[in-house]
């Protein structure tokens, strides 16, 4: 995405089927040169709203891929 003046970012898409859908889309999109995610319902609708951004924070500022972000999802 060197070739636009203007930060990118995703936004939203479908109610994924599972965590890591989430988690991969993501690492995917951080890749391809996005800076970050914008996500609706994949973050208010989840079980704990709280964990899956502390996860997708990982890959956005950390760097951690969505395996490494997933660990997240299971600390107390």
């Amino acid at each position: 995405m060197k070739s636009t003046p203007v930060p990118v970012v995703i936004a939203g898409g479908p109610k994924a089927k599972t965590d890591m859908d989430v988690l991969e889309m993501t690492e995917d999109v951080m890749k391809a040169g996005a800076k970050g995610v914008t996500y609706g319902r994949n973050i208010f609708e989840h079980k704990n709203p709280g964990k899956i951004t502390h996860a997708l924070a990982g890959i956005i500022f950390r760097k951690e891929t969505a395996k490494e972000a997933a660990k997240h999802l299971d600390e107390k």
